[in-house]
């Protein structure tokens, strides 16, 4: 059985309208579900399921926007850093998230740009950082093992019977 990290991954135009149709979802569906929480508890007792739709109907599309931008900037700038670098690491992904995360903060200013950098890319390096310890632990030749030798002469099981 092969390992997702065997198959190979889709071409970067591709990838990049597949990841936005994703981020879409994932965004609409989670601001549907929390924006009908928050009107089915802001509206009177009566009207609360039709609240809570209203308000999930009216927010979805625009949180399910604001992730696909999201989502479609970065694998936008991850394909731009893989094809730069010519090597496919997850230190590529956390630079896109650094880019994306500058990028979108940008009409503030340099300073909020920057901070929204750096805060990208350290959330993405705590999400990818288990998986870069990981693959340095596995790529690593496994160490010689270590005998103990019985200085007493005689061979002992665990309970010290011979």
């Amino acid at each position: 059985m092969a390992s997702p990290d065997d198959t190979p991954r889709e071409s970067c135009p591709g990838r990049i309208i597949d990841v936005i149709g994703r981020a879409f979802a994932i965004g609409a569906v989670g601001g549907g579900a929390y924006h009908f929480l928050k009107g089915f508890n802001s509206n009177p007792t009566g009207t609360r399921l039709v609240g809570g739709w209203q308000t999930a109907m009216m927010n979805a599309p625009r949180i399910g926007g604001q992730c696909a931008v999201w989502g479609g900037l970065l694998s936008a700038f991850e394909c731009s850093i893989v094809y730069l670098r010519q090597k496919e690491d997850p230190l590529n992904f956390i630079a896109a998230g650094a880019a994306t995360g500058g990028l979108l903060r940008m009409r503030q200013g340099v300073v909020p740009a920057a901070r929204s950098a750096l805060f990208g890319g350290v959330v993405l390096a705590l999400m990818k950082g288990p998986e870069i310890m990981l693959s340095n632990d596995v790529t690593r030749p496994p160490r010689e093992p270590i005998f103990v030798e019985d200085l007493s002469g005689g061979a002992h099981g665990e309970d010290g019977d011979s």
